[in-house]
């Protein structure tokens, strides 16, 4: 799978991931403004956790559909994630798969 890959590739040298036992997710948002969801999954596309719009307050550690720290910190939180974890938007590993892909295609060629 591709995105096994890219978490491969985003992991070794990074400082963040360090920790043998660090992971990574990718994040993706269905849903934007009041009806706000999304969920993180891991690197197989298994859905680990939900967030959704009553996740989001001044008052939590996410302060908007796109606080990955907060994200991070809820999701520990509520033992889903663990310090050290890292969470990718799905635009940013879609993006990297998409130019892997166009990298693939002109080499093949």
């Amino acid at each position: 799978m591709k995105f096994v890959k890219l978490f491969e590739e985003f992991s070794e040298g990074n400082p963040v991931m360090d920790n043998s036992s660090s992971r990574v997710f990718i994040y993706y948002i269905h849903k934007t403004g009041k009806d706000f969801s999304a969920d993180v999954r891991d690197p197989d596309g298994k859905v680990v956790a939900e967030v959704k719009a009553s996740d989001i307050s001044n008052d939590s550690q996410m302060k908007d559909e796109n606080d990955i720290p907060g994200l991070i910190q809820l999701l520990i939180g509520k033992n889903k994630l663990k310090q050290g974890d890292t969470v990718v938007p799905s635009s940013a590993a879609k993006a990297e798969a998409q130019t892997e892909f166009a990298a693939e295609v002109n080499t093949n060629m």
